[in-house]
């Protein structure tokens, strides 16, 4: 099991879900994880708000990452 250190990972991005899920993958895969994950999204669909709310909510595959994660829209 992961342990967490206190800090946060900031992520900007837009428009590249797949990207940012093979980074979840590795991040979630480490031995030590940061206590939260902020993604700040620019993308034109929500997909990436999707991917986060599954993850959020330990849904199947993403049900050992001990991280919080937390999205929010970017606002320019």
């Amino acid at each position: 099991m992961a342990t967490t250190f206190p800090g946060t990972a900031i992520i900007p991005t837009r428009n590249r879900p797949g990207a940012l899920e093979r980074t979840f993958s590795s991040l979630a895969a480490q031995s030590l994880q940061p206590q939260r994950v902020v993604v700040i999204d620019a993308s034109d669909g929500d997909d990436t708000e999707r991917l986060c709310a599954k993850i959020s909510r330990r849904e199947a595959e993403w049900m050992h990452v001990n991280f919080e994660m937390l999205w929010r829209r970017a606002t320019t």
